[in-house]
């Protein structure tokens, strides 16, 4: 009976949805951080910049990366429909959920808004850089190479 009211999807659409939500909040993340260090001096937003790419790129090749890789690949072993909300585990609702409350946490603390610019650079790239793994899983189901 409880199928019924599940929201089935195709397998694509969870692809999408999944690389739209680790999209989404990096992007978020990312725009909050530049607009913390548009209002820093040029030099050290810079290499406050340049800090937070650089922990980015070391996040999403040491984390980030892998988690998105096996969630995509557990996405693949799922039927073909499945519930829209299954694009991720249980456990990462609970985590993501936590994440959330940290943010609203720091966002909201007497922490200088430079220094946490780096923090929600390197979180919020880390996290854009991995949905590109949605992306290219759906592209890539597209040209026949998943089906």
């Amino acid at each position: 009976m409880a199928n019924r009211y599940t929201p089935a999807v195709p397998r694509r659409v969870r692809m999408v949805v999944a690389g739209l939500a680790w999209s989404g909040a990096g992007l978020m993340l990312l725009s909050w951080a530049v607009r913390w260090l548009e209002a820093t001096p040029l030099v050290l937003a810079s290499v406050l910049a340049a800090l937070g790419v650089a922990v980015a790129v070391g996040a999403w090749f040491a984390f980030f990366r892998r988690l998105a890789r096996t969630n995509v690949a557990r996405l693949e072993a799922m039927p073909r429909l499945a519930c829209l909300f299954s694009f991720q585990p249980l456990k990462s609702y609970l985590i993501m959920g936590a994440m959330i409350a940290l943010g609203i946490t720091l966002r909201h603390s007497a922490l200088p808004r430079p220094e946490l610019a780096v923090v929600y650079l390197a979180i919020g790239g880390a996290l854009l850089l991995a949905s590109f793994s949605y992306y290219n899983n759906l592209f890539e189901s597209f040209r026949g190479v998943h089906q």
